[in-house]
């Protein structure tokens, strides 16, 4: 099993049971029984379309609207945005390229994809955690500062 395929699997296993477990805790059978149909459906029908995300992403949201604990759907959803994208670069890969080429094409994407999955999901558990007041303008200003701080990471990752 290539790495690839691991972490499609892996990330889609590890999200559905992130999801099922927020669902369990709260006693949402049906949201649980839900969430268990369609990552069975992902994973035996071995097809992971923009179809079963929309549906795995719209349970986390109403889990969270249920009551779910919050962060284990925020965590189901990140990860199965990241199968989602796994199994859609996997039909991208182009055969017949160089060994080192492909290799460095992959490392490439699979770093674009932690820094845009992780700074998200931080972003968005930080976002649950903290609640405060501020100013429009600060708000702004924070705004600001934040996106200058992506721009010169991506630009760094890019190199």
């Amino acid at each position: 099993m290539t790495l690839q395929r691991f972490l499609k699997w892996g990330t889609l296993t590890v999200g559905v049971v992130c999801l099922a477990l927020g669902c369990g805790l709260v006693g949402q059978w049906g949201l649980l029984a839900a969430v268990g149909l369609a990552g069975l459906a992902g994973i035996l029908l071995a097809v992971w379309s923009a179809v079963a995300f929309v549906v795995l992403v719209g349970l986390a949201a109403v889990g969270i609207c249920e009551g779910a604990w919050p962060i284990l759907m925020i965590l189901g959803a990140t990860l199965a945005l990241a199968s989602w994208d796994l199994s859609n670069w996997e039909g991208f890969v182009a055969d017949g390229l160089p060994d080192e080429t492909a290799a460095w094409i992959e490392w490439r994407r699979y770093t674009y994809l932690a820094l845009a999955l992780g700074s998200g999901l931080l972003v968005t558990i930080v976002g649950r955690l903290v609640s405060f007041q501020l100013p429009f303008g600060v708000l702004m200003l924070l705004a600001a500062l934040v996106l200058l701080g992506v721009d010169q990471t991506w630009r760094l990752v890019k190199g």
